[in-house]
């Protein structure tokens, strides 16, 4: 029997926890050609709800597209893969697509040469007949807006991992972008990232071209009741005896974490396949078991990290959720320096995704490397 815990990949469908108010409202601004930021820390399951939400879009009625820009390193690379990404939705022979793409775009030439993607698709490659890539991205974009209005469709176009564009060298893609879709009144956008704080400053920061340009959708950690009714159903279905109040545990030590509930109950289920039943000390195991496999990746990140780096992460992985960090006694008590080398510490923290801001409070991300520090600190 298959482990019905995934974690660590896309999931859709009954493999979904939860969300159905994130994807009504998302599938409301779709059908209401919405601009949107779609932002989380890592592993808070955007691209599996994104991908749901387009599981179940009708194609009669829409022509999606979605781009995974994490590949991208360049302006170029950008162009490809929103290229591929428009190819894979055109369900039509060859030979008619490849005229549909001459007929399209001015300046990009489908290559005869084209893979199957996993999901049984094809994927053209392009070649771009221009240097510069303003009209080009503008030709593609004006393009697929003329396609869609063609086919009396409204279209939704996804840019995942989006904020692998800041990282080109130029803001060319950013500019043409903001400019593109202020006109596409059929067409949905939806920006989607992890790294918040590139993303705020691309989206709100005065200066730069998509200020102001879209709705904001933060994506946070799962309810309590759906992870509950979750794992209760998923034992439940495979015969596999479990104790609500063993769940509550689970979603405790998970802090409704939405990757690690997922990777906990993977670790219990296996445990209790052959003898269909969950034992108390069947929890500790699996954090256990994790916490393992997972040391010498967290051994790498600590040897990157300054001093007052580590003192910082070690207290925040034992910090009372009453507790002040900008405290004066916090500060003293974990001889930390003054508030403003505290900022500083932090804002380097998040930048390398270890730890995020919610709610006005600083929480780390790994809830598994927090447990590896509480165990070894």
């Amino acid at each position: 029997m298959e482990n019905p815990f995934i974690y660590g990949e896309i999931v859709t469908g009954k493999n979904l926890c939860g969300r159905e108010k994130e994807i009504k409202e998302l599938s409301r601004d779709i059908e209401n050609s919405q601009k949107v930021l779609l932002f989380s820390p890592r592993r808070h399951g955007k691209t599996s709800l994104l991908k749901d939400i387009l599981i179940c879009l009708d194609r009669k009625k829409y022509f999606p597209i979605y781009v995974d820009l994490y590949p991208a390193l360049t302006e170029t690379d950008f162009i490809r893969l929103l290229a591929k990404a428009f190819s894979r939705e055109i369900t039509a022979p060859v030979e008619k697509t490849i005229n549909i793409f001459k007929e399209t775009f001015r300046y990009l030439t489908p290559k005869l040469s084209f893979s199957i993607n996993k999901e049984g698709n094809m994927e053209f490659d392009v070649s771009i007949e221009k240097r510069d890539i303003s009209p080009v991205l503008e030709d593609m974009l004006e393009g697929i807006n003329t396609y869609i209005e063609k086919n009396r469709k409204k279209g939704v176009i996804i840019f995942d991992e989006f904020q692998q564009i800041s990282y080109f060298e130029t803001d060319k893609i950013e500019k043409e972008l903001r400019s593109q879709m202020q006109t596409h009144r059929n067409v949905s956008y939806i920006f989607s990232g992890s790294k918040r704080h590139i993303l705020m400053d691309m989206f709100a920061n005065p200066n730069k071209p998509f200020y102001k340009s879209t709705k904001h959708f933060l994506i946070n950690k799962l309810k309590v009741e759906d992870i509950f009714k979750f794992i209760k159903n998923k034992f439940l279905d495979t015969k596999i005896k479990i104790q609500d109040n063993f769940i509550n545990e689970i979603i405790d030590v998970s802090e409704c974490h939405p990757f690690y509930f997922q990777y906990i109950c993977h670790e219990i289920w296996e445990m209790s396949f052959s003898n269909h039943e969950v034992l108390p000390d069947y929890l500790d195991k699996a954090v256990e078991k994790i916490m393992e496999r997972e040391t010498s990746t967290y051994d790498n990140v600590w040897s990157l990290l300054t001093v007052k780096q580590k003192k910082v992460l070690i207290a925040l992985s034992k910090i009372e959720p009453y507790e002040k960090i900008f405290s004066h006694d916090f500060l003293v008590e974990h001889n930390i320096g003054p508030v403003s080398t505290l900022q500083r510490i932090l804002k380097g923290l998040a930048k390398k995704e270890l730890i995020d801001k919610s709610n006005g409070n600083y929480e780390m991300l790994d809830i598994i490397f927090k447990k590896w520090l509480q165990k070894v600190y």
